[in-house]
């Protein structure tokens, strides 16, 4: 004679349970391990989404934004691109090696009147924007108390406002075309502040806040929103970073920076984020980035607690970076 066991709905509920519980486990585990939040981690760039689209870049001539057109040229789906920055000459050489169509739209994202005028420009060159990267921008290597609110004024116009002001010149257009994406370089810096970068994660927090606000208005006309966090990322961002006031820069390396995410490998998950309209992406460019971020969003007391412990520590590796380096 032979038995048969049935599983009961008590039973199956049990097993169900038990496996959602070790696949979060899982997924847990992971998240602590790769150099990127899940979603933008797992995805893969779709050439299709940036198919025959014009796309206008700020902050181009270097760094990440440089890098977002050479990767956007690689796909060779038809994008235009329209590049901006202060300095016209890198533009011009960085053109000289892409393949696809480029308009060059030399632009200062401090003078926030003369903006008008190079939205009307970026738009004219190729008759409409279909993707802004908002990614122009500066940070900070100083102590606030030392900071003259020059910086902060700066930080904030630049990393900020330009962006605002950029994304409501060429929003309309974006509604009555019924798409549009906008694109804007936050930091984990926007997710948990550190010292010496006060107005700098100011401005990251804030473009979250009102970018985020932003995409719930929009989304009925098809237009999107992604915000990208990236942590420490092989860039001069420490070199060219504000100290004491709006004209003195940092002018040294950054080991963070040094040791940081490769600036194509940041880029190549940039992309990825978008094109499968991931509403927030997070880069880590270390473990401790990685551990801090997901501490401070899903664990905020602990975190707080876990960085108030470690403020003196901090502070003195700061007050050492600064007292050697500020030019």
């Amino acid at each position: 004679m032979s038995l048969q066991t049935t599983a009961t709905p008590g039973k199956v509920a049990v097993g169900a349970v038990a496996a959602a519980g070790l696949l979060a486990v899982g997924r847990c585990a992971l998240a602590l391990l790769v150099d990127a939040d899940l979603s933008t981690w797992s995805a893969r760039c779709r050439k299709s989404y940036f198919q025959d689209k014009v796309v206008w870049i700020t902050g181009a001539s270097s760094g990440i934004g440089e890098e977002i057109a050479r990767q956007l040229d690689q796909l060779d789906v038809g994008i235009k691109l329209v590049l901006s920055s202060r300095r016209r000459e890198p533009l011009e050489a960085l053109a000289k090696t892409l393949t696809c169509d480029t308009a060059i739209v030399t632009c200062d994202l401090n003078d926030l009147d003369s903006l008008d005028k190079v939205a009307e420009d970026a738009i004219a060159a190729f008759g409409r924007i279909d993707f802004l990267f908002n990614n122009g921008g500066v940070s900070t290597r100083c102590f606030a108390e030392d900071t003259d609110f020059s910086v902060d004024v700066k930080v904030m116009t630049v990393d900020l406002l330009s962006y605002v002001k950029l994304t409501k010149l060429v929003l309309p257009g974006m509604i009555e075309r019924k798409f549009g994406h906008i694109v804007n370089t936050s930091s984990l810096a926007g997710k948990l502040g550190m010292p010496l970068r006060t107005a700098y994660s100011a401005a990251k927090f804030a473009i979250i806040g009102h970018f985020d606000a932003l995409r719930l208005e929009v989304a009925q006309h098809n237009v999107h929103v992604t915000n990208v966090c990236p942590g420490s990322v092989q860039t001069e961002v420490a070199r060219n970073a504000l100290t004491t006031t709006a004209d003195k820069t940092f002018g040294a390396a950054d080991k963070n920076i040094d040791n940081g995410m490769r600036v194509e490998r940041c880029v190549n998950l940039f992309l990825a984020a978008v094109s499968n309209n991931i509403a927030e992406a997070w880069m880590f460019g270390s473990s401790k980035e990685r551990l801090f971020s997901y501490l401070a969003v899903y664990m905020p007391g602990t975190f707080r607690k876990l960085t108030l412990m470690q403020a003196p520590k901090l502070m003195a590796q700061a007050r050492k970076l600064t007292s050697e380096h500020t030019t």
